[in-house]
């Protein structure tokens, strides 16, 4: 067990679950962990073995976005790749914005 990174076309978003309040315990006790931070959101449901991630703001950089239909997603937990795949993307939608 350690701290999760997802790689989304190889940039980078790090989630130091290890550092979360209570984390372990909620492990151990499969509960719901949820990390939040600049851009980013992570909820872990180990009761229901699901995780649910979001990245966007200044969090989501330009070499995330889809290419030529696919976005390859990397999970690492602890420094070790726990899964690596390609994802087709059937629809995607971007929204810019400037000023405030």
């Amino acid at each position: 067990m350690g701290d999760m990174q997802i790689l989304v076309n190889g940039v980078s978003v790090s989630f130091p679950l290890l550092r979360t309040e209570g984390f372990l315990n909620k492990v151990e006790q499969n509960e719901t962990v949820t990390f939040e931070g600049e851009g980013v959101a992570l909820e872990m449901d180990f009761g229901a073995k699901r995780w649910t991630s979001y990245i966007d703001e200044e969090a989501f950089q330009g070499g995330m976005v889809p290419r030529e239909g696919t976005t390859r997603v990397q999970v690492l937990v602890g420094g070790e790749s726990i899964s690596d795949q390609r994802l087709p993307i059937l629809e995607h939608t971007t929204a810019l914005s400037y000023g405030d």
